[in-house]
């Protein structure tokens, strides 16, 4: 068996480029995939086998897409619910924005939550419902209808276009669905703004700010540390602002030089094969912002937790700074929140220094793209 350092479908390359931690791997991430297969199972009737994802010296690992489809589609239960599905498409990309609208209310509680009032035990309580409630999002926000859509019409595009157009790189087909707005180029342009002082930051960070920017809890999220990020503005202040409408201009121009490409090199004996994939493309187009949106508010989630580990960070006297927290297993946290008295703090620094160590060793390190296993 292989897997890939590329996750499902085409994930953005800032996706685990610096390695997980300890805390990363023990905690979060089995407690999110149990949570994410769970609501798999419960949603679609079809079981999803954790050997699906494997994580190698701080790096993650998955299977194809080709094989998550083929392991869901000869499963029968999940036809009744792909029907289920279809009979939605229509108000698809509305039931994007009411999950969206839903997600961010209450992330905007957790976030407003007092950590300091809280005990240990619940303040252990909270960081786990807190790790379920993001992998709970970003099933809601990449399981429903519109993800359906997007996965299914981009895929049936995709192979239309390596049938209908003379083209020997059918991956060209994603030129067709560029140049279009989404919230990840509205945060970029809404920063320039702070920079260039017509926006305030503390404006700029209620709406773009603290989302993450890697898969590892140890990286700050955006704008989290105020003076880092007041350092990156009057870095970004001696920088030429970059004409974002330009910049759009050249997209645009190149998604049209592709589309009279299609016009010149379309296999038109083909029969309906214009029709077809001027629906699909249509469809496909529709979507590609949803598919953008919902990769920007994937990375919201992970603030909070970091805010509960730093808590903990904090509190525990034989960590020599709260970041050390990352470092720790869930066995050792637990034990530490439920009863700090029997943690042999000798015992846990040194494993502390020791897995540090070897994180650091692998920043150094360059992954391989695939491993078997």
């Amino acid at each position: 068996m292989k897997w890939t350092r590329e996750p499902l479908y085409k994930t953005s390359g800032w996706f685990n480029q610096e390695p997980l931690t300890t805390l990363d791997e023990t905690l979060r991430f089995p407690i999110a995939l149990d949570e994410i297969f769970r609501l798999v199972h419960e949603e679609y009737g079809v079981s999803v086998r954790k050997e699906e994802v494997k994580i190698r010296n701080g790096h993650i690992y998955f299977r194809s897409f080709s094989d998550y489809a083929f392991q869901i589609i000869t499963q029968p239960s999940f036809y009744p619910k792909a029907l289920e599905l279809l009979s939605e498409l229509g108000q698809a990309k509305e039931e994007f924005g009411r999950l969206v609208e839903e997600f961010l209310k209450e992330l905007a509680e957790i976030r407003r939550r007092d950590l300091g009032i809280l005990s240990n035990k619940e303040l252990y309580d909270h960081l786990l419902e807190t790790i379920r409630f993001d992998a709970h999002c970003i099933f809601k926000l990449g399981g429903e209808s519109h993800t359906l859509l997007h996965y299914f019409s981009e895929s049936i595009l995709r192979i239309l276009y390596s049938l209908l157009v003379e083209d020997p790189n059918f991956n060209n087909y994603s030129e067709l669905l560029i140049g279009y707005p989404n919230k990840l180029i509205e945060a970029d342009r809404a920063f320039w703004q702070v920079v260039q002082g017509e926006l305030p930051k503390e404006e700029y960070l209620s709406k773009y700010g603290y989302r993450a920017t890697d898969a590892t809890l140890i990286k700050p999220t955006v704008g989290e540390d105020g003076v880092e990020f007041q350092e990156k503005i009057e870095i970004f202040k001696k920088m030429p602002p970059p004409d974002f409408d330009r910049v759009l201009k050249l997209v645009v121009g190149r998604r049209k030089e592709r589309e009279e490409f299609v016009e010149r090199n379309f296999r038109s004996w083909i029969p309906f094969g214009r029709t077809l994939f001027g629906k699909t493309l249509t469809l496909a187009r529709k979507y590609t912002t949803v598919r953008e949106d919902r990769r920007f508010y994937y990375t919201m989630g992970t603030y909070p937790i970091r805010r509960a580990c730093l808590e903990f960070g904090s509190r525990f006297d034989f960590l020599n700074e709260p970041e050390e927290v990352f470092f720790m297993t869930k066995y050792e946290l637990e034990t530490a929140a439920r009863d700090p008295k029997i943690v042999d703090e000798n015992e846990v620094r040194k494993r502390i220094a020791l897995r540090k160590a070897k994180w650091q060793s692998w920043r150094k390190q360059t992954p391989p793209s695939v491993i078997e296993g």
